[in-house]
């Protein structure tokens, strides 16, 4: 490697020369471990069967276990930079929150699963919050694209899973959460952070439903073969 400044000492350049190394490995390794910023639906277009616990789980399990981790970051922000956390002023808003959640009729736990009936709650139901993840995207608006990235991989999944059965079967979104929205966007900048807190909660435990339940189904269809 050639020294620009005949001035530096060899010492000097050997020192300066590994520091350099160091930093484009860990680069290299950060790289490495971190997942795709973005899935396509190519990417995601595989069958639900033909897993094994030697093979690596369906991308589409990935990008839910993804999906996850992003809501969490979000949460953990939302707490630290704006302290909203746990706030008493969430039952001021609890009620006009009508957010999707899974529950035991929706076939979706071990007892009592029900595969197409299970799988259209959780469609409509990730179809359904990304009028809500809009709400969230609106809060985090200066910090960065990770609240437009949890929507969008948000809506991959969805796709997903209607792709998984009959997609008439799955009921489209609600166009009257819109005026919902817009309501939730126009109140106090307080008020939208206590909401997008609700919203984020709520998202996740829909986000922790839906990946045991597709783990259940994948563990399903591999002893069925």
């Amino acid at each position: 490697m050639e020294l620009q400044h005949r001035n530096i000492s060899f010492p000097a350049a050997v020192v300066l020369a590994w520091l350099l190394f160091l930093a484009a490995s860990r680069s290299l390794a950060r790289a490495a471990v971190l997942p795709p910023a973005d899935f396509s639906g190519e990417e995601l277009d595989e069958p639900l069967g033909g897993s094994s616990s030697d093979t690596p789980p369906p991308k589409y399990l990935s990008l839910a276990l993804l999906i996850q981790r992003e809501a969490a970051t979000l949460k953990e922000e939302l707490c630290n930079k704006y302290a909203v956390c746990d706030n008493s002023m969430e039952v001021f808003v609890q009620n006009s929150l009508d957010l999707p959640k899974i529950r035991a009729e929706d076939g979706c736990f071990r007892s009592g699963f029900k595969q197409e009936k299970c799988l259209k709650k959780i469609s409509s139901g990730l179809a359904e919050f990304q009028i809500y993840l809009l709400v969230v995207e609106n809060t985090f608006s200066t910090e960065g694209k990770l609240a437009e990235s949890l929507r969008h991989k948000t809506r991959h999944l969805a796709d997903v899973v209607k792709l998984m059965i009959n997609p008439s079967a799955v009921p489209v979104t609600q166009t009257d959460k819109l005026e919902l929205m817009k309501g939730l966007l126009s109140n106090d900048p307080w008020l939208q952070k206590v909401s997008t807190r609700l919203i984020l909660r709520d998202f996740t435990l829909f986000i922790e439903k839906t990946i045991r339940a597709i783990r259940f189904l994948i563990t399903k269809r591999n002893l069925e073969v």
